[in-house]
């Protein structure tokens, strides 16, 4: 039997829709038990397809998992990985292992043409969105806020929720480490900048760092 590290991410905008978590945990969990598959451990993490490499720690801890007891990352899709075409290159060239389940038998040049396909529904997102407030602008249609006082306390809400949504990507690594015996928040920093892991501001790790986000992880509901 093959041993697989699930791997599921979607964006804030996607959860909801065919790519939430829990559909892709479903149609993977069915597709390694029609394939006398082992699952050895699942990753999910919510965040944008585009972000690299340094900032997705939940992927980065996926990929050493796997590596580290020589599994296959198994990924609904392969815009579930990264929508950006060189990440995909550069895991195929490092011969990294996984596998697509609606292409199982992919070759290598048909993942890298799946993923410049993602690259390009991402360019043309990114396209359509900025070319539909331009003509709203043309308009007359006022993009501001005529309400700023409360959008600010938005605003400080939404950057509060962000930093809610880092930390919970990142618990999953910090209890992987906790496995292997490293509790200390010393430990764990150390642990965490080995791996490769960056804070939010994409800086390394401290006791400090890690003791702020234990404490904001013990706060969320």
């Amino acid at each position: 039997m093959t041993d697989c590290v699930l791997f599921m991410r979607c964006s804030t905008k996607e959860q909801g829709t065919k790519w939430s978590l829990q559909r892709q945990q479903d149609a993977l969990t069915a597709f390694c038990s029609r394939n006398d598959l082992t699952i050895a451990a699942e990753y999910q993490e919510i965040a944008s397809g585009g972000l690299s490499i340094d900032s997705r720690p939940v992927l980065q801890a996926a990929l050493d998992h796997a590596a580290r007891i020589s599994a296959t990352i198994l990924v609904l899709d392969v815009s579930r990985l990264s929508r950006d075409v060189e990440l995909i290159a550069g895991f195929l060239n490092r011969g990294v292992k996984f596998t697509i389940m609606d292409a199982p038998d992919a070759s290598a040049f048909e993942i890298q043409l799946r993923a410049v396909f993602a690259e390009e529904y991402r360019r043309k997102l990114r396209q359509r969105v900025k070319h539909g407030l331009a003509t709203a602008k043309r308009h007359g249609k006022v993009l501001g806020s005529p309400t700023l006082a409360r959008d600010r306390v938005k605003g400080w809400a939404a950057v509060s929720a962000k930093a809610d949504a880092f930390a919970l990507s990142v618990e999953p690594v910090i209890n992987d480490i906790k496995d292997t015996g490293l509790t200390s928040a010393t430990g764990i920093a150390q642990a965490l900048n080995s791996r490769g892991v960056k804070t939010a501001r994409g800086g390394n790790w401290h006791a400090s760092t890690v003791c702020n986000l234990l404490k904001r992880l013990n706060a969320v509901p």
